[in-house]
């Protein structure tokens, strides 16, 4: 999904708008509405500042390709080792106490992280621009974890009460801002501390991820958890409850990040938004997950290029440097509310960047078959004289298709040898399409694997546009696994982690899989059990259809078996909604 944004009863409320119009906040001439985040308790009648749209070189301290504006003097820098460990920057001459940021990295260790024009030297450059900032050693230096594994939040909340004890804070004014992995913390320590007072995530996640051993995308999972509460791990895959956050979230993302979709900050709106909680979120156009470093806020020439894992398009430093220095002109501006008592006017609605791909939508939107909870098509799958599926194969080479032994089954020779680390992220699909285009309706279908293996899936789709364009549900009865995504042509943007559940029956048993997209909704069940509801309105109509394939090797789930990947379906339904 991408969305544009409107600020209504102190929050962003995202506006279905056509196809593939972004959220760009690159826009000229845009006024904020009259709606405020309010910024603290004061006598008197406020001023507002508004959340700024787009930023020039003097907007954020740096000369254009050169460097930053500040003097050497501008920042006190002090090495860390009790009670954190990290680099504390303060302002060189403060008169008052002013608000602080905790700055926390991503997976790529502290010493990655601390390197030269990088991520970490915005922490500096924020104190040169006035406020306090710690840029915390949680794991990859001495004295810490080496790896992201098991840390532990007690230690990072513990940061938070340092910076609160410091002379130069405002102790009412600690925020917290985290790139990658360490968005996914800064969100986590804003739902477990009411203590802080803001927080800013750059390519965040709404969920927990698990541990890795090794740095950075060299990082393997370690089999553990990423981070501890009072001992104990917090499991992979939990939704972290955004919705305790005290304050104000700014969210960043990338259109093409390649590692982190921008469906899951998407997902932390969706999930502030349904319990109206102020936040506002940015998507970046033509970006991954590759802005944000100093050298980026500095300028193109310098801007250092994000590989194919991290962006899904062409390298552009241009919409690099532009998404840095907006991300960083709205952190000074909510800071700047924070030590001013202003309110800060979040934006209103924001216009479309052209030139970018489009979704393919049916036009007009198909005519309903009939009311709300009519049944479309039903077919049992046993008889080829009147089912309604093909009953033969497109590529008999490859797979075959079709009715046999009073079921529909799908199958193709297994592909084996393949070690997880070469394995493609997603292997296409043999499919079976429903006939018809639907706008608003679920799928449901009764599906097995012959021969249940780690990397079988079984899958159904809605609102599919052509091959690669639609909504999948992707189920592992191996496991007892799925994930929930939207397939856009160049992009996969999986609205869930691959996660377990009970709902779903492992091994070689039959799942009645089911998938719905009604409006803006897109819900998954399996055996009547809810699994995931998402809000996303990219396709608005297309057609069914349902799959099995085979995918990368799981680590740990063993391995791939010879013979024939093999589904049997059966009881198709196809519901109006």
């Amino acid at each position: 999904m991408t969305t544009a944004v409107r600020y209504n009863s102190r929050r962003l409320v995202p506006v279905r708008v056509a196809a593939r119009t972004l959220v760009a906040l690159l826009l000229l001439g845009l006024t904020a509405c009259s709606l405020a985040w309010p910024a603290g308790p004061s006598s008197g009648a406020k001023q507002t500042q508004s959340l700024p749209t787009s930023a020039a070189p003097d907007d954020v301290g740096v000369i254009e390709n050169v460097g930053v504006l500040e003097t050497p003097d501008a920042v006190a820098e002090q090495t860390l080792t009790s009670p954190v460990v990290g680099t504390l920057f303060e302002p060189a001459h403060l008169v008052a106490p002013v608000p602080a940021v905790l700055l926390l990295g991503g997976s790529e260790g502290y010493v990655t992280h601390r390197a030269a024009g990088g991520f970490g030297d915005l922490g500096k450059h924020l104190a040169a621009q006035g406020y306090v900032t710690l840029d915390l050693c949680y794991f990859g230096c001495s004295d810490r974890p080496q790896y992201l594994n098991r840390i532990s939040l007690e230690y990072v909340l513990s940061a938070v009460s340092y910076l609160r004890s410091l002379p130069a804070v405002d102790a009412n004014s600690v925020n917290v801002m985290g790139g990658s992995r360490g968005a996914e913390l800064a969100l986590l320590i804003g739902t477990y501390s009411q203590d802080v007072r803001s927080v800013i995530s750059i390519y965040g996640s709404p969920w927990v991820f698990g541990g890795l051993v090794g740095l950075g995308l060299a990082g393997k999972a370690s089999g553990d958890c990423a981070w501890t509460m009072n001992g104990s791990c917090l499991p992979p895959g939990m939704l972290i409850p955004v919705e305790q956050i005290r304050g104000l979230v700014l969210l960043f993302h990338g259109q093409y990040d390649a590692l982190w979709p921008m469906a899951f900050s998407e997902q932390v709106s969706a999930e502030l938004d349904r319990v109206q909680h102020p936040h506002s979120l940015t998507v970046f156009p033509n970006v991954g997950h590759t802005f944000g470093s100093l050298n980026c806020l500095i300028g193109a020439d310098i801007c250092g290029e994000g590989g194919a894992r991290l962006v899904s398009v062409p390298w552009d430093a241009a919409a690099n440097v532009q998404a840095t220095r907006v991300m960083f002109a709205q952190v000074l501006a909510l800071l700047r509310s924070e030590a001013t008592g202003t309110d800060l006017a979040l934006p209103g609605s924001i216009g479309a960047v052209s030139g970018l791909p489009t979704a393919t939508v049916p036009s007009p939107l198909p005519t309903p078959a009939g009311p709300p909870g009519s049944v479309v098509i039903r077919d049992t799958l046993q008889d080829p004289t009147t089912g309604l599926l093909s009953s033969s194969s497109d590529d008999p080479t490859h797979a075959t298709g079709g009715y046999s032994s009073g079921k529909y089954v799908i199958a193709f020779p297994a592909e084996i040898g393949r070690p997880p680390e070469s394995a493609p992220q997603v292997v296409t699909p043999v499919v079976a399409s429903v006939p018809g285009t639907y706008a608003d309706a679920t799928v449901s279908i009764d599906a097995r694997l012959v021969n249940p293996a780690a990397d079988q899936l079984l899958t159904v789709a809605c609102r599919s546009q052509r091959a690669g364009y639609e909504y999948r549900l992707e189920v592992a009865p191996f496991s007892g696994q799925f994930f929930l995504s939207r397939w856009d042509g160049v992009a996969v943007s999986r609205f869930t982690p691959l996660l377990d559940s009970p709902a779903i029956h492992t091994g070689a048993d039959t799942n009645s899989i089911e998938l719905g997209c009604a409006a803006d909704r897109i819900e998954a069940r399996a055996n009547g059990s809810l699994l995931w509801s998402v809000s996303d309105y990219t396709f608005r109509a297309g057609g069914f259809w349902f799959a099995v394939s085979q995918g990368p090797v799981p680590s740990g789930g063993g391995l791939p078996l010879p013979g024939l990947v093999q589904a049997e379906f059966s009881n198709l339904v196809v519901t109006q909604q």
